[in-house]
C-alpha cells in the first residue's frame, strides 16, 4: 500500500490530467486502480479532493493519502452472486458464466466477477492461480462471452489441468453466430499478435509483414457450419490453444466476424450486421477433457443463453 506521499507538479507536467499523471508516476499500478483511488477521495490536489480529469498546473501539490499496489489486490468472496454450476467434484468446478460478467476482478474493490463467486463457494482456493486476482480459474472468457469456465479446487488439479491445456489435450468448443456463410468447413492457422495501433485488439498474421513487431502466438481454430441463415451462419468452433481473442480475431480474418463484435468488425460489416446485438454472440458451449495425468475423462456442455437464442429466432434458416 502506498501511503502519505506528496508530489509537486513540475513545469513539464503542466496541463496533464490527474489520473494520467499518477499512472505515469506509478507504471506498475493500473490506471483503473488510480481512477478508483481518486474517486474514493484518497488523492488531493492543493488540499482539495481531486477529480480524474482535472488538468494540473506547475506547482500544484498532489497528496496521495493511500493507494493499493498490485501486491495488495486480493479479491473477496461475494455471497450475493448467483452463477449456474455445470459440474463440480472434489477437484474441479465448472460454471456457466453469463455474458456481461468479468472472469476476474481488475481492481481490489471489484467483486461482481466469477472469481468472487468461486471464493465464496470455495474459500480455500485463494492461495494459487495465475495471479492474486485470478485464483483457481484455469482460463478466461471475455466479459461479453458466455459459457463454460473451469476452476481448480486445489493446487494439484490446477497444475494437472494447466499442463494438459499446455499440451493441447483439452478441447473447447464454442458457438459463434457470424456474418455471412463460409464456403466450407475449415481450419484457421494464422498466428496472432497484439495489434500495433489498438491495444484492445489482436491481429491475425496473414503475411510475413504482419509478423514484424511484438510476440507471435501460434493458434489453430477449426470451424464447421451448424446452421445457415439469411446473412448469417451459426458455427461450431473448436480450439485447443488459448490465445487472447483467438476466435474473434481468426473469424474476422476470414471475413466472417462474429455478430455484435464491434471491435473486430469493419465499417462495412457493422452496416450489414442488421441484428445489432448488444454483445458479441459467442458462447463457450462444450469442454472435453480426456483421461490423462490423473484426471478422469469428462465432457460438459452449457445451454445456449436466452439472448443468443432470441437473436437466432429473428433469422430465417436456409439450406
Amino acid at each position: 500500500m502506498i501511503n502519505k506521499i506528496n508530489i509537486i507538479v513540475e513545469k513539464t507536467d503542466s496541463g496533464e490530467r490527474l489520473d494520467k499523471f499518477i499512472a505515469l508516476l506509478f507504471p506498475h499500478i493500473s490506471r483503473r486502480t488510480v481512477q478508483e483511488t481518486i474517486a474514493k477521495g484518497f488523492i488531493l490536489v492543493n488540499g482539495k479532493t481531486g477529480k480524474k480529469g482535472i488538468m494540473l498546473n506547475e506547482g500544484d501539490n498532489i497528496e496521495i493519502k493511500e493507494m493499493p499496489e498490485p501486491s495488495d489486490m486480493f479479491p473477496s468472496a461475494n455471497p450475493s452472486l448467483l452463477i449456474d454450476i455445470v459440474y463440480e467434484d472434489k477437484n474441479l468446478l465448472i460454471v456457466n458464466k453469463p455474458a456481461g460478467m468479468p472472469s476476474h476482478p481488475l481492481a481490489p474493490l471489484e467483486n461482481n466477477t466469477v472469481v468472487n463467486f468461486i471464493l465464496n463457494r470455495c474459500p480455500e482456493v485463494s492461495g494459487f492461480g495465475y495471479s492474486p486476482l485470478e485464483p483457481a480459474i484455469l482460463h478466461r472468457l471475455d466479459i461479453n462471452t458466455s459459457g463454460l469456465l473451469m476452476a481448480a479446487k486445489n493446487e494439484v488439479t490446477f497444475a494437472r489441468i494447466r499442463a494438459m491445456m499446455k499440451d493441447k489435450l483439452i478441447t473447447k468448443t464454442y458457438l459463434a453466430l457470424v456474418l455471412g456463410k463460409p464456403e466450407k468447413n475449415g481450419v484457421i492457422t494464422s498466428s496472432i499478435r497484439h495489434h500495433d495501433k489498438d491495444k484492445r485488439k489482436m491481429k491475425a498474421c496473414l503475411s510475413s509483414k504482419d509478423e514484424e513487431g511484438g510476440k507471435i502466438y501460434e493458434a489453430e481454430t477449426a470451424y464447421k457450419v451448424a446452421k445457415s441463415f439469411n446473412g448469417y451462419s451459426l458455427l461450431e468452433v473448436t480450439i485447443k490453444s488459448a490465445v487472447m481473442h483467438q476466435i474473434r480475431c481468426h473469424l474476422a480474418s476470414i471475413n466472417h466476424p462474429i455478430s455484435g463484435d464491434s471491435l473486430y468488425q469493419s465499417h462495412r460489416h457493422k452496416k450489414s450486421d442488421t441484428l445489432a446485438p448488444s454483445r458479441h454472440l459467442l458462447h463457450a458451449w462444450k469442454i472435453s477433457i480426456p483421461e490423462e495425468n490423473g484426471m478422469s475423462a469428462l465432457e460438459v456442455t452449457a445451454p445456449v443463453p436466452e439472448d443468443f437464442e432470441d437473436y437466432m429466432a429473428r433469422l430465417t434458416e436456409t439450406k
